[in-house]
């Protein structure tokens, strides 16, 4: 029998659906994560474009019944009628009222962009005169006539900023019209995509796509985004310029797919543009954005997070995420992009955190945005009942020199396991000495820790293995390299938690590739041969 036949657990970049990650072992759904971030995030999807997960702006976009879903001059009539799925899913709407009065729509904030809404329709009763669009101040919206067949109805639309923008927006032009509503949607960009469905759409695993392959699973911490129209570099009250900087919109394809990167250009060297932010002096901060060239090759400079420090970057025709970590020299700092010589770059994506290195793209319009942790946790699952057992996985770590968490030796990816209220076994990542150990309680109660001498590697892949074997004491291994730590008073205990969250709530900074659990110990072949890159 294989290693993987023999596991108990394993969770892998594999199916998901809003706050549940799939395990793959085993499949009676006991080994499910639940996922918790309560705002929405950005990944690199297969396409290798970054992209809001979920990409479906509407909250609770088939529960047409929700409050969400404004029905001005319109009643629900009823939420199990037949759907084109064969499911009892489709929600019929009474639209009596004409030119307009009765409407059917949910409000988002929009930014100045190519927005594609769609939805199937049905008429039960009526004419079935429409218009199907968006609102942002001004109607935005496509004639459509709607038949006693389900059809699938598009439209795209350029829609300004704008606080309660009107998505999927539909209204009657004639009256007494009843339709079944069915899978609303809408999303960045001027093709619809296939239906993501969705609640409150701020608990999505993020299955990452960078450097292409196979995904992984991206767990972050806390991080906000300080600069404000982060797509918006043609704005002048927000990116304050030099005299004679030209801005033009649009003129790019950005690392979204979409046509959005700003070509700036700048008359002469040492022109600016740049962005004052409140921050705290003396705190590191990191500033990164994309850029390209219309043509061939542009040196550029970024900086000024430490007054007048730049670092020259290379920006080619292919966007690049360049990034600079800087002390701030005072409570408001001026994050820029300096030329080195007369010359025109494409910008995108504009991001100041707090923070030693980048973390994925956060979209800023008119304020801060902040993305919460990722935590991935199953406080169900039973690795292994008063026995030995084992655990496995594959991360990777970004670098983190301590600012973030305040506790040097915090926890980033755990399995906390007890038997009783007093017993506990913490696996873990120490940033402070990049080494991996394991925190423990013995049958003394005294708290225990043991390290590898062996350090794991930031910015790649690691494999590690850890086995307890009651009475007897823990093997690990780290990328090959095998440690035994003797102890005969390690107790039998009992799983309690699986997380990627910390005792002290701290959180990881990376990617996982896949958490394994064994419900007996392995032999030192074992543990080589699973963490051996």
């Amino acid at each position: 029998m294989s290693l993987l036949e023999q596991a108990s657990l394993i969770v892998t970049p594999n199916a998901y659906k809003e706050n549940v990650l799939y395990s793959v072992v085993p499949n009676d759904r006991s080994g499910d994560m639940n996922v918790v971030r309560a705002t929405t995030a950005t990944r690199v999807n297969a396409d290798g474009l970054i992209e809001v997960v979920p990409y479906n702006l509407l909250t609770y976009s088939n529960t047409f019944s929700n409050g969400n879903w404004t029905k001005t001059g319109s009643t629900i009539l009823s939420t199990n009628n037949l759907a084109p799925d064969g499911t009892n899913t489709a929600t019929r709407v009474d639209m009596p009222l004409a030119n307009g009065s009765s409407q059917l729509y949910q409000a988002f904030l929009s930014t100045s962009f190519d927005y594609t809404n769609s939805i199937f329709i049905r008429l039960v009763a009526g004419t079935g005169n429409f218009n199907f669009g968006f609102f942002d101040g001004t109607i935005k919206t496509n004639p459509i006539t709607i038949t006693s067949n389900w059809q699938k109805f598009t439209v795209t639309k350029n829609v300004l900023s704008f606080i309660g923008c009107r998505g999927c927006w539909l209204y009657s032009v004639n009256a007494n019209n009843i339709i079944e509503v069915w899978q609303g949607q809408t999303e960045k960009g001027t093709t619809a995509t296939s239906y993501f469905p969705t609640t409150d759409r701020l608990n999505i695993p993020r299955l990452d796509y960078s450097g292409g392959g196979c995904p992984s699973i991206l767990v972050e911490g806390q991080r906000t985004n300080l600069a404000l129209r982060s797509e918006e570099f043609d704005n002048t009250i927000i990116w304050a310029g030099s005299s004679g900087v030209v801005r033009l919109a649009n003129q790019g394809i950005a690392p979204n797919g979409n046509n959005t990167m700003d070509l700036i250009t700048f008359p002469v060297a040492g022109n600016s543009i740049s962005q004052g932010i409140s921050v705290t002096s003396g705190i590191s901060y990191t500033f990164s954005i994309w850029l390209a060239t219309q043509s061939g090759t542009q040196t550029v400079e970024i900086g000024n997070i430490n007054s007048g420090v730049y670092e020259t970057v290379i920006a080619t025709t292919t966007p690049q995420r360049f990034e600079i970590t800087q002390v701030a020299s005072s409570s408001t700092r001026y994050p820029a992009i300096r030329a080195t010589a007369n010359c025109s770059i494409l910008l995108w994506g504009a991001q100041l955190e707090a923070g030693s290195y980048a973390t994925s793209y956060i979209p800023t319009v008119a304020s801060s945005v902040t993305r919460n942790a990722d935590v991935i946790f199953n406080d169900n699952f039973v690795v292994a009942n008063n026995s030995n057992f084992a655990v496995s996985g594959e991360f990777f770590l970004l670098e983190d020199r301590n600012e973030l968490y305040g506790r040097s030796g915090a926890i980033i990816l755990r399995l906390f396991l007890t038997g009783r209220t007093s017993f506990s076994y913490f696996i873990s990542f120490q940033r402070n000495s990049n080494k991996f150990s394991l925190r423990y309680k013995n049958d003394l109660g005294n708290n225990l820790q043991v390290s590898t001498d062996e350090d794991f590697n930031f910015g790649v892949w690691n494999k590690y293995a850890v086995s307890v074997e009651v009475g007897v004491g823990f093997k690990i291994a780290i990328n090959g390299v095998l440690e035994f730590f003797p102890d005969t008073s390690i107790v039998a205990m009992t799983t309690d938690r699986i997380s990627t969250n910390a005792y002290d709530n701290s959180n990881m900074g990376g990617k996982i590739q896949n958490i394994i659990t064994y419900p007996t110990a392995l032999t030192d072949e074992q543990c080589i041969n699973l963490t051996t890159i």
